[in-house]
């Protein structure tokens, strides 16, 4: 097997895996930014009327965020505030919920690590690219990186189609998926946390953070894609 053609198949076997490590590497920044965006619950909690429809005092919803948030950063060692709701001063969560966002909080570890391993795999992948076109690089990476934007494009197209044209169904098979017992089930009578965060709460941060991810490929996918019309070569 000659040269050009082990850089061939190097090449096509980097963009290939580059199209599922790059949009995985921004869902899962876009995920953490939308997440950690206080602004995003306050918006929320308004569309919504969400201290309304619980009585909690004013502020008290807030600083029970704040807590989730640090919670789930590994910054405090419990999710629980102590808020007033209806008059009376009690905690917020009960133990079924506290069981549950520990589960929460696992699977967030999780996808920090994920995202650690594939913003490292994007960038060595992005490496091999630029070392395989060598000594006219540019090309080479310009023209991967397209390939690979316009084939996340497609899977992101299907994968948005088939999870917010029917999100109920999806939400579910999520939790089926990454939880091992039925802690999720919870009761909107009863339990705060299902009030505070209802269905139509994640259907809008899914939303939110697909629309970027689908912005971001197809802003690098029109860059590359003029980029590589100057560029003769490239595999």
């Amino acid at each position: 097997m000659n040269s050009d053609k082990k850089r061939i198949i190097l090449t096509t076997v980097c963009w290939v895996i580059l199209s599922f490590f790059l949009p995985l590497t921004l869902l899962l920044f876009n995920l953490e930014q939308t997440v950690f965006d206080v602004r995003f619950y306050i918006s929320e909690f308004e569309k919504y009327d969400i201290q309304r429809k619980m009585e909690v005092h004013d502020g008290d919803l807030m600083t029970a965020v704040q807590n989730l948030l640090e919670y789930l950063k590994g910054e405090r060692v419990t999710p629980q505030s102590e808020v007033t709701i209806k008059s009376k001063r009690v905690d917020i969560f009960g133990e079924r919920e506290l069981a549950h966002l520990e589960d929460v909080r696992e699977l967030f570890k999780k996808g920090f690590v994920l995202k650690g391993f594939s913003f490292a795999a994007s960038v060595l992948l992005l490496i091999g690219l630029y070392f395989s076109g060598r000594p006219d690089p540019l090309p080479t990476v310009s023209k991967a990186l397209f390939r690979s934007c316009i084939a996340a494009l497609l899977i992101l197209i299907l994968f948005i189609s088939t999870v917010l044209l029917n999100f109920s169904t999806s939400f579910t098979y999520f939790h089926l998926i990454f939880f091992d017992n039925d802690l999720w089930l919870l009761d909107p009578a009863t339990e705060n946390l299902i009030k505070m965060f209802p269905e139509r709460f994640f259907f809008d941060t899914a939303f939110r953070v697909l629309k970027k991810t689908f912005l971001q490929l197809s802003l690098i996918a029109v860059f590359t894609g003029f980029a590589k019309r100057y560029f003769p070569k490239g595999g």
